[in-house]
């Protein structure tokens, strides 16, 4: 998936899998992980400058329209 998103967007979207029961995912993303325990998201959890935004599945089109709609607000914000 992380390459198909650096492709289709050029590199302006960078991509990072992390395992929220290793000891690493659990130090980094300590609320994320604490979610998934208590299961209230389920895994993959695919979170878009650090706010969740899919959870229980990972599909490209879905990535794609919240990542589209991201980088709109962005260009929009530079407009002002």
């Amino acid at each position: 998936v992380g390459e198909i998103l650096h492709e289709l967007y050029q590199g302006r979207v960078a991509t990072q899998y992390v395992d929220l029961n290793s000891r690493e995912g659990q130090e980094r993303y300590p609320e994320v992980a604490k979610l998934a325990r208590e299961g209230r998201v389920e895994v993959p959890v695919v979170a878009i400058d650090g706010q969740i935004k899919l959870s229980g599945y990972l599909f490209v089109p879905a990535l794609v329209q919240e990542i589209d709609a991201l980088l709109k607000a962005r260009a929009g914000q530079g407009d002002e």
